[in-house]
């Protein structure tokens, strides 16, 4: 079961790039930790780029997409960080709808901060 967290003075853009910066750590194995750069280094790693979120649809689904357009020659095709909604939708309108995409067939992670789903 899903659960809203609460946190005062923090914003739900933080409290996304805190999680998945812990599930990032929580899933990487010790061994890939050790002879990775993302963790061990003898030099710092610099910020190359800031990227602002775009505001893109996914099929009927409105999206703010963090890695999209012509950043993708810095980050994996198969990294995508979107927050999606808000949507209110009545019972009688049509269903949202994602077609077909490149990334179809991987398993995604989804979680909701605010509302409902099925």
């Amino acid at each position: 079961m899903l659960q809203h967290v609460n946190c005062p003075g923090m914003h739900r853009r933080e409290f996304i790039k805190g999680s998945a910066i812990l599930g990032l750590t929580l899933a990487t194995t010790p061994l890939a930790v050790a002879k990775s750069g993302m963790y061990h280094s003898h030099t710092k790693r610099k910020v190359f780029r800031i990227l602002a979120a775009d505001r893109v649809n996914v099929g009927t689904l409105p999206v703010m997409r963090a890695f999209a357009g012509n950043h993708l020659d810095r980050v994996s095709p198969y990294v995508l960080f979107d927050e999606f909604g808000p949507v209110n939708l009545a019972a009688e309108s049509d269903p949202l709808r994602v077609d077909a995409h490149p990334h179809a067939g991987d398993t995604p992670t989804t979680y909701f901060l605010e509302g409902t789903g099925h």
